[in-house]
């Protein structure tokens, strides 16, 4: 095991991953209903996956066609 991932007892699988057209901003967030700014690794709010329709964005990686 790396020394970097000791202490981690699981791990979740991504099963996609998509590049955004745009960065989304400090700003954006504070400003939106996405609740506060990201400290860290957090999920993807319903609200979020509301604003951006992921078919918009370029597919890096999928588990599925």
């Amino acid at each position: 095991m790396l020394p970097r991932w000791e202490g981690y007892d699981i791990a979740y699988e991504i099963l996609s991953l998509y590049e955004l057209n745009e960065a989304i901003t400090l700003d954006m967030r504070k400003t939106s209903d996405w609740k506060d700014a990201a400290r860290g690794l957090v999920y993807v709010s319903q609200v979020m996956m509301k604003e951006f329709v992921l078919t918009d964005h370029n597919k890096l990686l999928s588990k599925y066609p």
